[in-house]
């Protein structure tokens, strides 16, 4: 799967409840981040 699609499907959830596209994108970001450091601290 394609990390596009990833975080379109990540993004679903935020859009439903109502938060603004920037909120979207600053929170996906933070997750997209945070998955990185978890990736490297293994």
């Amino acid at each position: 799967m394609s990390e596009l699609k990833l975080v379109e499907d990540k993004a679903v959830p935020y859009k439903a409840k109502g938060y603004s596209d920037e909120r979207i994108e600053k929170r996906i970001r933070g997750i997209l981040v945070h998955d990185e450091l978890i990736n490297i601290w293994k």
